[in-house]
Parts: structure tokens; C-alpha cells; sequence
């Protein structure tokens, strides 16, 4: 049986690996560069877009469901 700090290591790496594997950072460049919108203002989005999804696995993860569910934007809009 997993002690609490392995439990915590292991959903750690389980949210960390949606920032690893994921492309999903360029949606949010693509639609503000498509409405004209600033550069700062799509870094602004691409910052929010993971720490949000970090949340919300963390959350999920410790509190809710307590299995290393991973959140995080989509990119199945592009197809």
C-alpha cells in the first residue's frame, strides 16, 4: 500500500504529464492571433489555460474523485 508522500509524488507527476505530452499551448495562440489580439494577451492565455488545468487535476486528485484524473484544454476542435 502507497504511503501519503508516494500518493502525493505519484498525482503530482500525473498532472505534470498533461504540460509534458500536450500541444494543446498553441490553440490559444492560434485563436488570438486569428482576432487580432496581442501577443501578451495570448501568453496571458496559455498561462491561465494551465494553471487552471493544474487546479483542477489537483483538486480532483486529492479531493474529489481521488484518482490521478488529468484536466486540461482540448485541441479537439482543430480537427
Amino acid at each position: 500500500m502507497a504511503t501519503k508522500n508516494n500518493r502525493i509524488i505519484n498525482h503530482n507527476l500525473a498532472s505534470l504529464q498533461h504540460v509534458f505530452v500536450s500541444s494543446v499551448w498553441l490553440d490559444p495562440i492560434y485563436a488570438a492571433s486569428a482576432a487580432s489580439l496581442s501577443l501578451s494577451f495570448s501568453n496571458n492565455l496559455v498561462n491561465t489555460i494551465f494553471i487552471v488545468s493544474g487546479f483542477v487535476t489537483l483538486t480532483q486528485a486529492m479531493r474529489l474523485v481521488r484518482l490521478p484524473i488529468v484536466q486540461g484544454a482540448s485541441a479537439a476542435f482543430d480537427t
